[in-house]
């Protein structure tokens, strides 16, 4: 329910008090002031006043334990206090206020003061942020800012394992990796690491020093394969603790780097799967239940590896679900469902691993009679915790992250059009095996759940990691490019510190981001959308801008980076209705180039992680733009988002040519 078209109403408290619902009613006012005067007046439960924020006059009162105000006492029949009347138009939505956000990031960048010394671990984070909420708005860096980032970038990664950390010398950490890789990706290109002289003169990806080659795959490889878990989790760091978001992190950067494998991923589906809790969404981790095999005394010494004597064992969840876990669960667990089967070897790798993902062991113990090793989540009640979490009108229709807890802008990725976007797959998948067995779902417990499988086509050895393609000595970004390059673009124009006030329409956006679009031989199998779109880009819009550039949690709060990148990230998807497609899976494969290296089983699995990661499809015609007027429509209008990697398509198309030996040159 769009909170500018349907009636506000506080929510009740159950004659309870206590500081949580003192804030939840806090935030509803706060909610209500902005958006009282975008709204009929007839919607108002009780209109703002222009007092001071700390007046009870005018402000909302909880009718649950008072009497509702009567007509002789609304400040409807009070227009000197500044209220509108019944008889006043809505304003109408304010616009992305695009130039003053830009300005906001661009200081991001600059010397921070030193209150920010505790963020000296999530520099690489910083600029994740920062870079990407850069690229939704269709801008840029400048040059020498293009090089600085980049060799900054670099420098954090550790040259003995290959994995980065949040600064330079510090432990290599999966989450820092994440932000370092994504990053790269977006500023980035191909070739070496420009050097302090580049950076000094504002030289990069226009001489070919792009810094994508600095990233040492093989050596970030073992290191992940070096966290891995009995279960098939991962650990967040070594010696550090389990955590769903690192499997989201190993299978995002692997896929977008080309070092995905079968051995990698073994297990993790299930993992995934157990950290469902009763509510229906998705925890950080579940309880493990590790056997070893009785003759061993060090698994070291003898080389048998710890296992799950039984996979079907009751396994409780570590902690209660929570949107930024669910999410991160939930792509994991569609991107793992969209690729082939990955064997029946053993979880974990042999005490020594392979120093490349080429020699890395096949597995060797007997195959069995499993048909999958995706986990079995329960989808209705996915869905029904899911569609619990956006807020009622009075709210302003934005997303909490936890059952009970207070509306805030960055759960509008993570809660809405994030999660909505990879949940609507996984739900078209169950329906679609559900009506295919010919039962109805009786929940996880049940015996007759259809489960989402992945395919098992008997790939069982690993692929061979090729190199990366070769760039040009003296090239621009443009100048490489992909067969595909005629629906995918790289291009860059727009100079940092310039709004993008000519924004792609939504039609203009599809076409400029390499997304396939919807032939008249597909049909459209998408169930409904699950949550409202125009609610969330409302509350963005409305709430979430602050008044001099950046966006935030709500209402008095302080913007930052992190609440600018995922408001503008949940706009993104709110705005473009992103789903997989078979015809953009055609078109890809047919542009696909075989290199010949490794055995035909490893480039098939390859050639798999490729496709599905790219095979979206976006339709013009069901984008939805929340805007004043018409003339704010292409201001308003943002790049659409990668919903598995959060990196804008071109910039994720561009780099996995790159990194799976796709790109041509001119």
């Amino acid at each position: 329910m769009p909170a500018t078209t349907y009636p506000t109403w506080p929510t009740p408290t159950d004659n309870i008090y206590s500081t949580t619902t003192d804030d939840q009613l806090e935030t509803e006012n706060d909610i209500h002031d902005l958006f009282a005067k975008h709204r009929h007046p007839s919607l108002n439960h009780r209109h703002p006043s222009s007092s001071s924020p700390s007046s009870t006059q005018g402000r909302l009162p909880n009718p649950w334990h008072q009497d509702p105000p009567s007509a002789t006492n609304t400040s409807q029949n009070n227009p000197q206090d500044g209220t509108p009347t019944p008889h006043d138009a809505p304003a109408p939505i304010p616009p992305l206020n695009r130039q003053a956000h830009l300005n906001f990031l661009i200081k991001q960048i600059d010397p921070l003061p030193a209150s920010f010394v505790g963020f000296d671990t999530n520099r690489a984070w910083l600029l994740y942020w920062i870079l990407h909420s850069y690229d939704l708005l269709s801008a840029t860096l400048d040059a020498s800012g293009r090089a600085r980032a980049i060799a900054t970038l670099v420098s954090f990664q550790n040259t003995l394992t290959g994995g980065f950390g949040g600064g330079p010398d510090q432990i290599p950490h999966l989450m820092s990796t994440f932000a370092a890789v994504l990053a790269l990706a977006t500023i980035g290109g191909p070739g070496p690491c420009p050097d302090a002289d580049d950076v000094r003169k504002g030289k990069s990806i226009e001489i070919g020093k792009g810094g994508w080659d600095a990233i040492d795959r093989q050596k970030m490889y073992r290191w992940m394969l070096s966290l891995k878990q009995p279960d098939g989790s991962f650990l967040v760091h070594e010696n550090g603790e389990v955590d769903v978001r690192a499997s989201y992190c190993v299978v995002t950067v692997s896929t977008l780097l080309g070092i995905c494998t079968p051995q990698l991923v073994r297990g993790l589906g299930d993992f995934i799967a157990s950290c469902q809790t009763y509510e229906g969404g998705l925890a950080a981790g579940s309880q493990p239940q590790y056997a070893y095999h009785a003759a061993a005394t060090s698994t070291a010494a003898t080389g048998q590896i710890p296992y799950l004597p039984d996979p079907h064992a009751y396994r409780p969840q570590l902690g209660e679900a929570h949107g930024g876990y669910a999410y991160c669960a939930l792509a994991t667990h569609l991107a793992l469902s969209r690729l082939p089967y990955c064997g029946d070897g053993p979880i974990l790798p042999s005490p020594s691993p392979s120093p490349s993902p080429a020699l890395a062991p096949s597995a060797t113990t007997t195959k069995t009679t499993k048909t999958s090793s995706a986990g079995d989540l329960d989808v209705p009640r996915l869905v029904r915790w899911a569609t619990s979490l956006q807020g009622v009108p009075i709210e302003g229709g934005g997303f909490r992250g936890r059952t009970n807890k207070l509306v805030d802008g960055c759960y509008g990725w993570f809660c809405g059009g994030g999660l909505f976007t990879v949940l609507s797959p996984v739900v078209e998948e169950y329906e679609r095996r559900t009506k295919s067995a010919g039962v109805a779902h009786h929940g996880r417990d049940g015996d007759e759940t259809p489960t989402m499988r992945w395919l098992d086509n008997g790939i069982d050895s690993l692929p061979t990691l090729p190199p990366p393609a070769a760039a040009k000595t003296k090239t621009t970004q443009g100048e490489v490019r992909s067969d595909s390059e005629d629906s995918w673009t790289t291009d860059e124009s727009i100079p940092h510190g310039a709004a993008a006030a000519a924004a792609a329409s939504a039609s203009a956006a599809a076409a400029a981001t390499g997304l396939g679009s919807e032939g008249e031989g597909e049909v459209d199998r998408d169930p409904e959308v699950l949550y409202d779109r125009v609610a969330l880009q409302e509350y963005i819009l409305i709430a979430a801008q602050a008044p001099k550039g950046g966006l935030r949690d709500k209402p008095g709060k302080r913007p930052d980076a992190y609440h600018t990148n995922y408001n503008l990230s949940g706009l993104s998807l709110a705005q473009h209705r992103l789903k997989p497609s078979e015809a953009t899976r055609s078109s890809l494969l047919s542009l696909w180039k075989d290199g010949g290296m490794g055995k035909e089983e490893e480039r098939g699995w390859r050639k798999e992680v490729y496709l599905s990661a790219l095979s979206w499809t976006l339709d013009p015609r069901d984008s939805v733009i929340v805007a004043g007027s018409d003339g704010e429509r292409e201001n308003n209008t943002l790049q659409p988002t990668h919903p598995l990697f959060s990196i804008t398509f071109p910039k994720a198309k561009a780099f996995m040519d790159w990194s799976y030996a796709q790109m041509v040159t001119r």
